[in-house]
């Protein structure tokens, strides 16, 4: 069964406590030892920080007071959570650097005007000859900004139906059609950020 103290009137859970602290050169012999709530506990410790500045201390206090966001931060994390993080990390990359390109490129199919969603969006290179890469592989291997740009100002910016049309044929590209936005060219300082 677990421990409890009767305080306040009711019975409450304990924790065992170092009145002297170990880092200060307690010891576990009964006498140092005291039974307190945990709300007592954790004052304690709050206490012992005060008195002697151990951060182990204060962090023993918020944990107690179940601000366990520390708690947490301390316990390392397994090669699946590493993993899951830089998997979350580049797929967070790739979204923002998409709707960079999109916004860069005037945020439209340059043939109907479609703007619904970036996934529908595709980058048509006007001239094939010129074609280094494309831009999804390039967001696919986390190319750096510059080198994105620089494929990006071969291309305009098309809807995936316009984009099947423009490579049947059977839809033009207008002279006038939006290309990249050079003002996007230093993405830290873009407008509007």
């Amino acid at each position: 069964m677990a421990k409890t103290i009767y305080e306040n009137g009711e019975w409450v859970p304990a924790h065992t406590h170092h009145i002297v602290p170990k880092h200060a050169g307690g010891t576990d012999d009964p006498e140092n030892l005291i039974d307190l709530s945990i709300p007592g506990h954790a004052d304690a410790h709050e206490k012992l920080f005060e008195d002697y500045g151990i951060e182990f201390d204060r962090s023993a206090s918020l944990m107690l007071r179940g601000l366990i966001k520390w708690a947490n931060s301390i316990i390392p994390e397994s090669p699946e959570q590493k993993k899951r993080k830089r998997v979350d990390k580049v797929n967070l990359w790739r979204q923002r650097t998409k709707d960079r390109i999109v916004e860069s490129m005037g945020g439209k199919c340059v043939c109907c005007g479609y703007k619904k969603s970036n996934g529908a969006l595709a980058f048509h290179h006007l001239d094939p000859a010129e074609k280094d890469g494309s831009i999804s592989r390039m967001m696919r291997d986390a190319s750096n900004w510059k080198t994105i740009v620089k494929e990006l100002r071969k291309c305009v910016m098309l809807c995936a139906n316009c984009h099947t049309e423009v490579h049947d044929g059977s839809r033009m590209i207008a002279e006038t059609a939006a290309r990249f936005d050079e003002s996007y060219l230093d993405y830290k300082n873009m407008p509007g950020r």
